[in-house]
């Protein structure tokens, strides 16, 4: 009976000692990111430059905006090499293919070593 009670009591410690642990971890990291974020804020206050991230988000958010608008990264065309708007984009060019090989008796051509082939030996 009191066995049980103090099992039940060190129970609840160790839950309590726990959570507090875990609390005091979570208000740690929630700390360290607060204080990263005003570190970056008066950087940015101080010098004039953008946070990284912020630069990078922003790169991000623009890459994917002209890909949503159809266009490809870098061709600086919207909606209008789609629309037939730009000449010579729409054009599509069929070429034949063929192998281009180099003649037998030249001397450009490719040799492959014979194999050497020997009898057993006696």
């Amino acid at each position: 009976m009191i066995s049980n009670f103090v099992a039940r009591v060190l129970r609840a410690v160790v839950k309590l000692t726990l959570l507090a642990f875990g609390l005091v971890v979570m208000l740690g990291l929630l700390l360290l990111a607060v204080a990263g974020l005003l570190v970056a804020l008066l950087r940015y206050v101080f010098t004039g430059r953008k946070p990284v991230a912020f630069t990078a988000f922003t790169q991000f958010r623009q890459a994917s905006q002209q890909f949503r608008r159809g266009g490809q990264p870098g061709s600086g065309m919207g909606q209008a090499a789609h629309a037939g708007g730009v000449d010579g984009m729409n054009d599509v060019v069929d070429v034949q293919a063929r192998e281009v090989g180099v003649p037998a008796g030249s001397d450009n051509a490719i040799r492959t070593p014979q194999p050497q082939i020997q009898g057993p030996k006696t």
